[in-house]
């Protein structure tokens, strides 16, 4: 039976309550500014879900694809739909964003199905790599030695001042996997701590940390799935990429995790319910723009 929750109970419950449970908990809960769902793009448009609305609307390059993730409709992996990279120049992207160029503190999180595995892929990014401006920004890509890796690298104009790596077996071929990173200390000042958690499938592989006295330079790129530097892409889907404005708590990154998922046996009464026009998909409600 579907739990009433997670489709229209809900809009009933926050209807009365929602709205003063949110104000109450808005300081203490990071807000996910970027979401990308990919199962209504339109024309050469991204729409974007998250809180800043249609100015994180990303951009389509030619030739990039789109599908349903592998199983839909009878056993979907995740909600939404899936973004196809199958070369180097298949990408999404926004225009440049202050907002995310300023964040000291963010977590990424995304479904991702690596058609193989190498060292060196693109991932996903917010880094200007040209050379006459220095290299400014962030970007995740796999291990410089070990393919299953996954490392961010920090530019702060001049070159790479951290490179902060997950433990092995971080990602693996042919299966999705959901991938949170939780960074921390990008862009303050002077001697600090850089720390980056790396978590799959809601459970936490490893947290790495390295001292610095640089910072994370502000870039004129936006925010881009698929190929973001000059490295060769991992070729593979992504799916359900959210990025929240500051570092989640660890049942935070759990709970965005499992809204993620479509519940067991769920589908049938969904298909029902939405097809009457009584209640619209869950994703569209769930989790909240502030989590709680």
């Amino acid at each position: 039976m579907w739990k009433v929750h997670k489709l229209c109970w809900i809009l009933a419950v926050l209807g009365f309550m929602g709205s003063a449970l949110l104000i109450t908990s808005a300081a203490a809960s990071p807000m996910p500014v970027l979401q990308y769902w990919f199962d209504d793009v339109a024309d050469s448009t991204v729409p974007n879900h998250g809180v800043l609305g249609t100015a994180g609307n990303a951009t389509v390059a030619t030739g990039t694809t789109f599908e349903k993730p592998t199983g839909w409709p009878t056993d979907p992996v995740f909600l939404g739909g899936a973004m196809v990279v199958d070369n180097s120049t298949d990408r999404v992207y926004t225009a440049d964003l202050d907002t995310i160029d300023s964040l000291n503190a963010f977590t990424l999180a995304f479904w991702v199905n690596p058609t193989s595995l190498g060292t060196w892929l693109e991932l996903l990014g917010d880094c200007d790599p040209s050379p006459s401006n220095g290299i400014k920004g962030w970007n995740l890509e796999t291990g410089s030695s070990n393919a299953s890796q996954l490392q961010l690298r920090l530019w702060d104009g001049s070159n790479s001042f951290a490179s902060l790596s997950s433990s092995a077996g971080a990602l693996a071929p042919g299966e999705w996997q959901h991938i949170t990173l939780v960074a921390e200390g990008l862009t303050t000042a002077g001697d600090h701590t850089v720390s980056v958690s790396y978590y799959r499938n809601g459970e936490l592989l490893n947290t790495a940390t390295t001292s610095v006295n640089r910072q994370v330079a502000d870039d004129s790129a936006g925010f881009t799935i698929g190929n973001a530097m000059w490295d060769q892409s991992l070729m593979a889907q992504y799916g359900a990429v959210t990025l929240f404005d500051g570092a989640l708590t660890a049942d935070q990154v759990e709970h965005h995790y499992l809204s993620t998922i479509p519940e067991p046996g769920s589908l049938a009464m969904v298909g029902l319910l939405v097809g009457l026009g009584l209640c619209s998909r869950r994703r569209r409600i769930w989790p909240p723009a502030r989590l709680v």
